[in-house]
């Protein structure tokens, strides 16, 4: 009897932190000399296929976040400002760009997504101020041209010399 299962034979005991991690890694990893059951490999292979499908979309969002290189800006830089963004450590942010083996959880998956929504909106302020001042210019120039001939002086007399 493994030990997942004679916990459970003393009824509804409340097990949290490293003991339940334990027991759930006891119940899914087979003993030595024993095999996985196909139950287990295919719990791996999912739990493997989750993982890797979230470290996709976490350097998905870090491209949005980040956009592309700034002027003066090398890629560590770049890296370090996704990572502050994104609320990841900067070690975390590389290894998730340069494809190594990281956990990325549910919680920074959501922090990337706050920070994408957050820069979508900085960006949408930024254009329109701009559209506003182009806007503006546009105006300026109209009233401009309609008011010089108005204003303009009438042609300058010559003094018959």
């Amino acid at each position: 009897m493994t030990a997942a299962t004679s916990t459970l034979a003393f009824g509804p005991a409340k097990i949290g932190g490293d003991e339940a991690v334990r027991l759930r890694h006891e119940s899914q990893t087979p003993r030595h000399g024993q095999t996985m059951t196909e139950g287990q490999s295919q719990m791996l292979e999912t739990s493997s296929k989750q993982l890797e499908n979230r470290s996709k979309r976490m350097r998905q969002h870090l491209k949005k976040i980040g956009g592309p290189v700034r002027n003066g800006e090398n890629r560590k830089r770049w890296l370090e400002r996704v990572a502050y963004d994104s609320g990841l450590t900067y070690r975390k942010a590389k290894s998730v760009w340069y494809g190594e083996p990281v956990r990325i959880d549910r919680d920074d998956l959501d922090r990337a997504e706050t920070a994408i929504h957050q820069a979508k909106q900085i960006e949408i302020n930024e254009l329109r101020a701009r559209l506003a001042a182009l806007e503006q210019e546009i105006e300026d120039e109209v009233h401009g041209v309609v008011a010089r001939p108005a204003s303009a002086p009438s042609a300058p007399a010559h003094d018959g010399g």
